[in-house]
């Protein structure tokens, strides 16, 4: 019994000591493992690593590898019909950027081999590149524009691999000759050069433009119903012969059919009211579609003021609309300055008033006071609408609206929820129809006050802003102060 009591301990003993072994090569292997992951896997912050070639497989890598930057704008093999070239990057670039790393771009022209190139270090610097924000590059001409972009490490100065993009786009004047006689200052305005506000979706170009395919009206296979939804501000000339070679697969190629549905879509800013040049106007075809929804939901609107008269395209609208709700003169535009050309100031309906006014300035302006409170709708598409909204919409009758222009330019994710302008909360405003205004594609956004509430002290927001005094003070020079703008 010992003796076989001794060779049992002894063979336990030995089990135990080789599955000791097993448990310190397992060990080993694991080490070894993340060891060569780390060594792979280089991290750069916010819990994003970049994985090197050969190891695309491995498990903690693989969901977080980066390919390249992924630009809003410009695209790959688009054509653009502006003289600006818009720079937007998607919000991943945060992910890119830390303390170790910049951003770096460059633009190369093939054509007149005019080039621009900058490095960006700074995260409030990057901010300004992500969308809807942007920055503009000018004076590259026409032609093909190599775009190349990646981020480095500022230790070094070596280019990240990982995060390399390049590839090409198009810039042709052809179409903005049509423009030479419009004053040049009109060409460089935002509206003219937003995303959406392609001087492809202006008639002036249709011409041109619908010819660039050769028998686009005798084709016969072209069907209403298979027209290209996805033609997003983008046209590709194709090759005779390769349509031949492809005609089984290409249902439609009618490129005028494209050009008018993109006109008339919502997210076309060149389609004006009254058939006036879209470059007239800083309101496009999705906002006054919103616009109409709010006026016809709100039958009880009879008095509208306007900030921001402009060229007074959309104060004719106004003006016309408050005409067909009252025959009272109501309606009230005020501007820094009078932009009216004669033709636009003969067409003023007798209900309509134009009035000179600072409205970023405080003490308030009288006149703009009394237009206030007795109004239902508030348009504000003035200068600072911010500062603009803040200061006279506590003035507001319970029950009244206001409509605040350029406020939000998301308007493709519905998961998130809108901006909130907590200024007009605490005023008792709430906000109505975000849902409508983002499937209008409109940059407006309507708030009705349902409450008048006493939470808001214009007095303390002036105070925080840095107005010295509350009672005098350039409201919109110091919010840009304060803001760093």
């Amino acid at each position: 019994m010992n003796k076989y009591g001794g060779i049992t301990h002894y063979v336990r003993h030995k089990l135990w000591l080789c599955l000791g072994y097993i448990i310190l090569i397992i060990n080993i292997m694991i080490f070894n493992a993340n060891h060569n992951r780390h060594i792979f896997c280089q991290a750069t912050g916010d819990g994003d690593n970049y994985c090197k070639e050969g190891n695309i497989n491995d498990r903690d890598c693989k969901d977080k590898k980066t390919v390249e930057i992924d630009f809003q704008s410009p695209g790959r093999d688009k054509t653009y019909y502006h003289k600006n070239i818009r720079l937007m990057l998607s919000k991943s670039i945060f992910g890119l950027l830390n303390s170790n790393t910049a951003f770096c771009f460059t633009l190369y022209n093939q054509n007149n081999k005019q080039s621009f190139d900058k490095c960006v270090y700074k995260k409030e610097e990057i901010a300004e590149f992500i969308y809807p924000k942007h920055i503009t590059v000018r004076g590259l001409g026409e032609g093909t524009i190599d775009l190349a972009a990646w981020m480095k490490d500022k230790n070094t100065e070596l280019p990240i691999e990982s995060t390399w993009v390049s590839y090409s786009f198009y810039v042709t004047f052809e179409c903005i000759k049509n423009f030479d006689s419009v004053p040049s200052f009109f060409l460089e305005m935002e509206q003219v050069d937003l995303q959406s506000v392609i001087l492809t979706n202006a008639p002036l170009c249709y011409d041109f433009l619908k010819h660039k395919i050769k028998n686009s009206r005798n084709n016969t296979n072209r069907r209403l119903d298979t027209v290209d939804n996805n033609y997003n501000n983008d046209i590709t000339f194709r090759n005779k012969d390769n349509d031949n070679q492809n005609n089984n697969k290409i249902k439609e190629d009618n490129l005028s059919e494209k050009l008018l549905r993109n006109y008339l879509d919502v997210k076309s800013g060149s389609r004006g009211v009254f058939g006036v040049p879209f470059y007239e106007q800083s309101f496009g075809h999705g906002d006054r579609i919103f616009l109409d929804f709010i006026l016809a939901s709100k039958p009880n609107y009879k008095s509208i003021v306007e900030f921001g008269t402009f060229k007074g395209l959309t104060s004719l609208y106004l003006g016309m609309s408050a005409r067909l709700r009252s025959r009272a003169k109501n309606f009230q535009t005020f501007d820094i300055v009078d932009l009216r050309q004669p033709h636009i100031i003969s067409s003023w309906l007798g209900n309509m008033n134009f009035n000179l006014a600072d409205l970023e300035k405080v003490p308030l302006n009288t006149d703009v006071v009394k237009s206030i409170i007795n109004t239902d709708f508030l348009f504000v598409d003035g200068g600072n609408k911010h500062v603009e909204a803040v200061l006279y919409a506590g003035l507001l009758k319970v029950g009244s609206g206001i409509f605040i222009h350029d406020y939000q330019y998301d308007n493709e994710n519905f998961d998130s929820p809108s901006e909130r302008f907590p200024e007009l909360e605490e005023m008792g405003f709430t906000p109505f129809y975000d849902d409508a205004a983002m499937l209008f594609n409109s940059c407006g956004r309507f708030w009705i006050r349902e409450k008048q509430l006493q939470t808001f002290d214009l007095r303390i927001w002036l105070t925080n802003l840095g107005c010295v005094s509350v009672t005098h003070c350039d409201v919109s020079k110091t919010w840009k102060g304060h803001f760093g703008l």
